[in-house]
């Protein structure tokens, strides 16, 4: 049985994900929305992505939250609470829902809030590294009760993913404190 993954955001993370997951010939059904795909002059290409990738679109957020028992949001960082508030009154109870999305670690509880108020689950990820090279193999720390049911799901696709112990807000913090120490590292040897 295939996983019924759903995609929020068909942009260059979410359409590294989505490739890279179909490339593992694992199965998998993936549906995905963007808002600019009704857009004729800017969803020209996101459209021309998910054909040549061999992702299903959707007519909505509604649309994806009915087919997925996992969704991933990989909207930009600026729309990722409103994804949220859209995507939420239309998941199924326990539907996991993964946030994506580079975002602070109190947006990402805010995120949460929606997602978990609404009977879904939330689950945090901080995407460690570019997506572009590594696809859905990029690094990713998870963080929140169902991270190691995330976890589980994704684990046929050879994921490079970490479940923190830590609530929501922690994966993010982590990857927050990282980059701080990496620039600051690249600042002082600059110096």
């Amino acid at each position: 049985m295939s996983l019924k993954l759903g995609l929020l955001g068909f942009g260059e993370a979410g359409q590294g994900v989505a490739e890279g997951l179909i490339g593992t010939g694992v199965p998998i059904d993936i549906l995905t929305w963007d808002i600019l795909f009704p857009d004729a002059g800017k969803g020209a290409a996101l459209v021309k992505a998910a054909e040549r990738i061999g992702v299903k679109r959707a007519a909505s957020a509604a649309e994806v939250a009915g087919h997925a028992e996992l969704v991933i949001s990989a909207v930009t960082t600026d729309q990722s609470l409103v994804a949220a508030r859209q995507i939420a009154p239309h998941l199924g109870k326990g539907t996991l829902y993964l946030d994506f999305n580079s975002t602070s670690p109190g947006k990402k509880r805010q995120v949460a809030e929606v997602i978990d108020g609404a009977g879904a689950h939330m689950v945090e990820a901080a995407v460690m590294d570019t997506v572009p090279p590594h696809k859905h193999r990029v690094p990713l720390l998870l963080a929140g009760a169902k991270a190691r049911d995330v976890v589980s799901k994704l684990a046929p696709y050879n994921m490079r993913i970490e479940a923190l112990d830590g609530g929501i807000g922690s994966a993010s913090t982590i990857k927050m404190c990282r980059s701080v120490f990496m620039k600051g590292l690249d600042g002082l040897l600059y110096e």
